[in-house]
């Protein structure tokens, strides 16, 4: 029994994927950065994954990091991008892996409170005080 659906033959990097939107991934390229540094410190030896097909193909997540003992998916939303998937994306992660968490910068941090009210085994991370070069702080 397979619980994650196998991905393309090779993972995207994070800044392949940040090129399918052109300017506006900048800031969800910062915040993948951001999430898979501290994902890095969490489970140093993981393999960190870029949109990793999960929910039979239905949805993506934008950063996984698969350890030999857990396994953590992250849903990242730059300042452009829509939210209105995010609580199907999370909701589809949680049947795949134990973890699961949203980063988010301001502006759509009411969101992500509401989803977190709704899931609230989904962690959020709220990206303050963007900037061109990425977030000044994350905070829970």
């Amino acid at each position: 029994m397979t619980l994650i659906k196998r991905s393309e033959p090779s993972f995207m990097t994070a800044e392949q994927a940040a090129q399918r939107r052109g300017y506006a991934a900048e800031s969800e390229l910062s915040l993948r950065n951001a999430m898979e540094d501290l994902l890095r410190q969490r489970f140093p030896a993981a393999r960190m994954c870029h949109e990793m097909v999960m929910g039979q193909g239905k949805v993506r997540a934008d950063l996984v990091a698969v350890d030999l003992t857990h396994i953590a998916a992250v849903e990242v939303k730059g300042e452009y991008d829509e939210t209105t998937r995010l609580l199907h994306q999370v909701g589809m992660y949680q049947l795949c892996v134990p973890e699961v968490w949203m980063i988010v910068p301001d502006n759509h941090s009411a969101d992500g409170r509401l989803i977190r009210h709704l899931l609230p085994s989904v962690g959020l991370i709220v990206a303050s005080g963007m900037t061109r070069y990425g977030p000044r702080l994350l905070s829970p």
